[in-house]
């Protein structure tokens, strides 16, 4: 994560910004006071990316999450943790977000931001999980886009595209299952482990955005299959 652009934002409980107490990237953040994630996203995108901070107001406790938007122009992935702001009768009146970009590569863009230095010990409260090493690097792939195992990621004719752990391993369940349809508790068991059996939420939303990846990597046919009421199955062609 070192290096990875970084951000952090505190909203009301309507969840409007209301300041930008540090981006590694944007020098002129007041643009953004005031503002909803739908004013520059779209409503989708709003929803993905707010759904944390929400869900941390709801609750009253720290979230953490893993989301997958476009902004400028490009898919981004944003780790985020949430944590709510409280008064002494327990009440939630906002929420600070810490949100770092991995879609960055691990690099700065190339326009730096001013201010110096993130404020200590924001980086520890994230820890970005690494996919374990696969043994495999005969993935294939489908159609003009191939998967590689070494980057864990798609490279098709629109270029590299990067995956998520939990991405990677959703698609390498598939792949070992090639052709066969796989349960939502099969893939959630594998992917997420069997805490997770009943969140067929998780797996939706993940199959969501492996699907936008695999658009984004140039592919025109989607491969993954949705088979209602029971699963998921990888096919070659559809």
């Amino acid at each position: 994560m070192d290096g990875a652009p970084l951000h952090v934002w505190t909203f009301d409980t309507d969840l409007r910004a209301t300041r930008v107490l540090y981006s590694s990237i944007y020098s002129d953040v007041d643009v953004f006071v005031g503002t909803k994630a739908s004013d520059w996203l779209s409503a989708e995108d709003a929803q993905a990316l707010m759904a944390a901070p929400q869900r941390c107001l709801k609750e009253r406790s720290p979230v953490h999450d893993r989301v997958s938007v476009f902004f400028d122009g490009k898919l981004r992935d944003f780790e985020i943790v949430a944590i709510p702001s409280m008064t002494d009768q327990g009440e939630a009146v906002g929420v600070t977000c810490i949100a770092v970009d991995l879609s960055e590569d691990g690099g700065l863009p190339e326009a730096p931001s001013k201010r110096s230095g993130a404020p200590r010990g924001l980086r520890s409260l994230l820890r970005r999980a690494r996919p374990p090493a696969s043994s495999r690097n005969d993935w294939g792939g489908v159609g003009e886009v191939a998967v590689d195992a070494a980057l864990h990621g798609l490279r098709g004719r629109k270029g590299l595209v990067r995956l998520t752990r939990t991405e990677w391993l959703l698609l390498l369940c598939l792949l070992q299952n090639r052709g066969a349809v796989l349960t939502h508790e099969q893939i959630i068991e594998q992917v997420w482990g069997v805490a997770y059996r009943d969140a067929h939420h998780l797996l939706h939303d993940t199959v969501s955005r492996l699907r936008h990846r695999f658009l984004a990597a140039g592919l025109t046919r989607d491969p993954l299959e949705t088979v209602h009421g029971v699963g998921y199955r990888f096919v070659e062609h559809r």
